[in-house]
């Protein structure tokens, strides 16, 4: 069983992949890492590291960094000069106690049950506002973080209507911020003679999943949304949305308490044979559901 890395492995300038996933007894990475300066992806999923370098952030090409399931209670601040970083795993790391600020290029952020994290730098900053595509940040089952401690006031985040892609942690309230809020599984917005398909370029959605005995298959997980609007004429026009939870083969084992899904879709689907477009409505109606990546509703939500 590997314990250590060799520190000559850091002159292979061309090095792209690094593979050490399972090496339960390597504890720690070679202080010259950092020279790895065409590295791509690194995987030290399962290891047993308690410390990452401080060089971290030297790892200039790097675009995947997957540090799951390991014992580190902090990450070096260097990560945020990581700008080329789109993957971000650090789920099951149970001592992490504290997220830096991070890479504005990521992509997919998975931090679930990370059960000790109590503080994310900025991370809602991030997510609203230096994102131009999709971005998915899970922090399903970290009952220690509140990412609405420092502000109540949705302006103090900066919010990009570029936005797109989905948030999830556990919580059971919706942000005060939203000024239509419902529970149940649908909302409608009723007399709303002005609103207008303009009006539609960006929808930013929170829902509350009431989990129950949530065991993951390996199969993903969105929260699904159809909304209906109804013309003056009685017409109606639809379209589809998702906030993607997690991917195949990613995000939890297990959930079992309420969580917190915020993000919009900025790739809308529209069905019907008539554009949405110049059209006026009268009312509007959207109706959620959770399902699985193979279009299979879950009944434990």
């Amino acid at each position: 069983m590997l314990e250590s890395v060799p520190s000559n492995i850091c002159e292979l300038k061309s090095l792209e992949h690094v593979y050490l996933s399972g090496c339960s007894k390597l504890h720690g990475l070679p202080d010259n890492i950092g020279n790895l300066e065409a590295l791509k992806e690194l995987d030290l999923t399962s290891c047993g590291i308690e410390e990452l370098p401080n060089n971290l952030g030297q790892l200039s090409t790097l675009r995947s960094l997957l540090l799951g399931r390991n014992f580190f209670k902090s990450i070096p601040t260097s990560i945020v000069k990581l700008s080329k970083l789109s993957h971000l795993d650090l789920s099951y790391c149970e001592r992490l106690e504290i997220l830096p600020e991070l890479p504005s290029k990521l992509e997919n952020i998975d931090a679930s049950n990370c059960r000790a994290l109590e503080a994310a730098s900025k991370i809602l900053v991030f997510f609203f506002g230096h994102i131009t595509q999709s971005i998915k940040v899970n922090f399903s089952n970290c009952f220690k973080l509140d990412l609405f401690a420092q502000s109540k006031n949705i302006e103090d985040f900066g919010l990009s209507l570029n936005v797109g892609g989905c948030i999830c942690f556990p919580g059971w309230e919706i942000p005060e911020w939203f000024n239509i809020q419902k529970i149940g599984s649908f909302i409608t917005l009723e007399k709303q003679a002005n609103l207008c398909s303009s009006d539609l370029n960006f929808l930013l959605i929170c829902v509350v999943v009431e989990f129950r005995n949530y065991h993951s298959e390996g199969e993903g997980l969105v929260v699904g949304f159809e909304c209906v609007l109804t013309r003056e004429n009685g017409i109606m026009d639809v379209f589809h949305g998702t906030l993607r939870g997690w991917d195949y083969g990613n995000g939890p084992d297990n959930v079992d308490s309420d969580h917190v899904f915020l993000g919009s879709d900025n790739a809308l689907k529209f069905s019907g044979s008539d554009s949405i477009e110049n059209h006026k409505y009268c009312e509007m109606t959207i109706r959620f559901y959770v399902e699985n990546l193979n279009i299979e509703k879950l009944g434990c939500c």
